[in-house]
């Protein structure tokens, strides 16, 4: 056996030995570093888990979703990077608010040209998801949890990801011309922002969610996201749960960025704080720079921009 690490170069064994199909195979993550604490205790990610004083709190993974064209079944799941976590209490009650990534792998097969695109195939199609757990439910005092304890918030679904994967393990004892089927080891978050969640001290029953955003008409370059999402939800209609407040280009913050040194947007080093009342701040940690830009967004959908800073990543206080 013998890795192949480059991305052409596994492309074109694959193609040389006739695979016909390859399964993706997510990278796993070491998440434990995600957390939120309650009255003092701390809850913490182990995988998809849940955890409190090492033990199992819940596995968000027993969640599954399916509305009308939109599902997010038991498969996707087990991909699941909880990214971030929250809390907020709720009529006496307990909810921990979850965000992170999952992806839904797609059928390649290396002999069908159609599913080449520059070199490069369909490997799936990553989600963000918004995942609620009420710790008392089943629960009369609340209605969305009187008979579950997990609930889908939100989902987003990206663009399609077209790449080669990482790694291919190949079994050279094997004739090159036999069809076979491989596991492809495929790194799927390293392609999308990595979600941020944060409660309001400001407001009541409102959280700040920070992702990435699929290319429009109206911004058709990569750009992250502000979320206001409120946790309350008593309200008239379902489409002022989650509002958008403002978003910036990678390309934006690239060009900042690099005027003061070697700087790249990390798409898992995002992170957000509410600095007073209106005023968000969104973080990048690079490399070698770190950026933050300070926003006002009192005026719904027009955010006005307060302050950018920049400051050499090896100075600040982080991991």
């Amino acid at each position: 056996m013998r890795s192949i690490a480059k991305r052409l170069i596994t492309l074109m064994v694959a193609v040389a030995i006739t695979i016909s199909t390859a399964i993706p195979v997510m990278a796993e993550y070491d998440n434990s570093k995600v957390y939120t604490t309650i009255d003092g205790v701390k809850y913490y990610m182990d995988g998809t888990k849940l955890m409190k004083d090492g033990k199992k709190v819940v596995n968000f993974r027993e969640l599954t979703y399916k509305y009308q064209d939109t599902e997010i079944t038991a498969e996707m799941m087990k991909t699941l990077l909880v990214t971030d976590l929250t809390h907020d209490k709720y009529n006496g009650h307990n909810i921990i608010y979850a965000v992170g990534l999952v992806f839904k792998p797609e059928p390649i097969d290396y002999n069908d040209t159609s599913s080449y695109k520059n070199g490069l195939v369909k490997v799936g199609t990553p989600y963000m998801l918004v995942i609620s757990y009420c710790m008392d439910a089943p629960t009369k005092d609340i209605e969305w949890y009187k008979d579950k304890y997990l609930i889908m918030e939100g989902i987003a679904k990206y663009d399609p990801l077209w790449d080669a994967p990482y790694t291919s393990e190949l079994d050279e004892s094997k004739d090159p011309t036999e069809d076979d089927t491989k596991d492809m080891l495929y790194n799927f978050a390293a392609k999308v922002v990595h979600p941020r969640i944060i409660m309001s001290a400001k407001y009541s029953h409102k959280a700040y969610i920070l992702a990435q955003d699929v290319p429009s008409d109206d911004v058709p370059s990569d750009h992250i996201k502000l979320f206001s999402f409120n946790t309350d939800r008593n309200l008239a209609t379902a489409n002022k749960t989650i509002v958008p407040e403002l978003y910036m280009t990678f390309w934006w913050l690239n060009d900042f960025g690099k005027k003061y040194g070697d700087y790249e947007v990390k798409l898992d080093r995002f992170y957000i704080k509410e600095q007073k009342k209106d005023v968000i701040t969104v973080y990048n940690f690079g490399e070698e720079i770190s950026v933050a830009v300070s926003s006002n967004i009192s005026e719904y959908s027009k955010p006005v921009l307060e302050n950018m800073y920049w400051q050499y990543t090896e100075q600040l206080p982080i991991e």
